[in-house]
């Protein structure tokens, strides 16, 4: 399982070690990323991304990103999914 957040870590107020921010409990204060993560932001009326490590940055530049919903936010505007490619997916998964 991957690891993930907790409401409280979208919390600013709380102090650092506090309160538990993320399943396995990697994650000390709120909006914290860790050294593999990433996360994507919306400010000044563009999404960016934020990321935990240079490492990180560099693996996630050589990812194939077709599709990905960060990449339809650069065009401005989420594409809706294909009910029928679902049901397809399925049936063939």
């Amino acid at each position: 399982m991957t690891d993930f957040v907790y409401p409280s870590y979208f919390e600013n107020f709380h102090k650092p070690g506090s309160v538990q921010f993320d399943r396995l409990k990697k994650v000390n204060r709120p909006f914290q990323i860790l050294p593999g993560g990433y996360q994507i932001i919306f400010k000044n009326g563009k999404w960016s991304q934020i990321f935990g490590s240079a490492a990180k940055k560099k693996s996630f530049a050589k990812e194939n990103r077709r599709g990905h919903r960060s990449e339809q936010r650069k065009r401005g505007h989420l594409l809706r999914a294909d009910p029928k490619a679902i049901k397809r997916a399925e049936r063939e998964g």
